[in-house]
């Protein structure tokens, strides 16, 4: 059975077999995540803007998180031409997205990418991105990285 609880303009579905559609009741409004910059909060609804301006520095790459829970983060990347994302490597699977300009990936192998076009990469390859334009990237980082950190840290890593 699933039911449908509606609150001003947000509608939130929960699945639960066998219950009754619960009563309506006053939800304290989720907050939106700190550091996300130039978006509208509309009751649940974050809606971000890849046109805001603050979103690029002329002196540096500007990073957003956007995004935050433990099944996903998503990161943003503002870069004006020129400017890197040096080398590095994360242990979740990084989905590498271009919402805006072009960047270089340099992976496995090389690559440019444009607006539109979404790369996948496995847990633990090296990888760096360089502007080639004013560019706006989105990285999805699936598990979140800190639930590998905490679940190997209570020693309830994965095992195959």
């Amino acid at each position: 059975m699933i039911s449908i609880t509606m609150k001003a303009d947000r509608v939130k579905q929960s699945s639960v077999a066998g219950a009754a559609p619960p009563a309506r009741t006053e939800q304290t409004p989720r907050p939106a995540p700190r550091s996300v910059a130039a978006s509208k909060e509309c009751a649940d609804i974050v809606m971000w803007n890849v046109n805001d301006p603050e979103l690029y520095h002329s002196d540096h790459l500007v990073v957003r998180h956007m995004y935050d829970a433990d099944h996903a983060a998503v990161v943003w990347f503002g870069f004006r031409a020129g400017q890197v994302l040096k080398d590095h490597e994360t242990s979740s699977t990084a989905l590498i997205q271009v919402l805006k300009g072009q960047i270089r990936l340099n992976a496995a192998e090389e690559r440019v990418m444009s607006v539109g076009q979404t790369v996948e990469l496995p847990p633990g390859e090296h990888h760096a991105l360089t502007g080639l334009t004013d560019a706006l990237v989105q990285l999805v980082l699936m598990p979140h990285p800190r639930y590998h950190s905490l679940a190997h840290e209570l020693g309830m890593a994965m095992r195959p």
